[in-house]
């Protein structure tokens, strides 16, 4: 007799388990997505669709920093750089000063992995501390632009990303003192 309440029992509890179920499929009817990073995925493909150029993204954004971003140019030495900027609120102020008028700044090298000069201004800063690398171009301290050919840990609000290799990035600036020009 007690073996079988145990069986039925056991019956009971494994009908239970497979009642209450799901599949990885579809947890609560919400479709699972087939990458981690789908959000970021669509994201993307809406901000690469030049059809319209304020295409609506996900979760209401739109997409005016691609014609925006292209509008800023940046120079070390004359030499035009392309950069991935960021979209933040010291970005924004950078480029509202440029279409004003060039902003031009004398860096001095540091460390042996930075340059770093004065904006003659102080900008909105969201610092955070985070470890930059080769490329990385950063607000330091509020009013000083920092580019970095190597890597570095500090304090610092994240301003854009040189779109260069690593090594033409070092051989723009671990060679001395270098200007760079920012215009619209």
């Amino acid at each position: 007799m007690k073996k079988l309440i145990s069986t039925v029992l056991f019956i009971a509890f494994i009908l239970c388990l497979t009642a209450c179920g799901s599949t990885s499929d579809d947890k609560a009817g919400i479709p699972v997505p087939e990458s981690e990073n789908y959000e970021e995925q669509v994201k993307n493909e809406a901000t690469n669709n030049t059809d319209t150029p304020d295409k609506e993204l996900v979760d209401g954004e739109t997409n005016t920093a691609s014609s925006e971003e292209s509008e800023m140019k940046f120079f070390i030495n004359d030499v035009e750089v392309p950069v991935i900027w960021e979209e933040n609120d010291s970005v924004v102020e950078l480029r509202k000063d440029a279409s004003k008028g060039d902003i031009i700044v004398s860096m001095s090298m540091y460390s042996d992995f930075e340059q770093v000069g004065p904006l003659g201004k102080k900008y909105h800063s969201d610092d955070k501390q985070m470890t930059v690398h080769n490329g990385d171009i950063v607000l330091y301290n509020s009013n000083n632009i920092v580019l970095y050919y190597a890597s570095n840990t500090w304090s610092y609000t994240r301003l854009g990303k040189m779109d260069l290799p690593e090594q033409e990035v070092i051989d723009l600036l671990a060679n001395g003192d270098v200007t760079i020009k920012i215009s619209r």
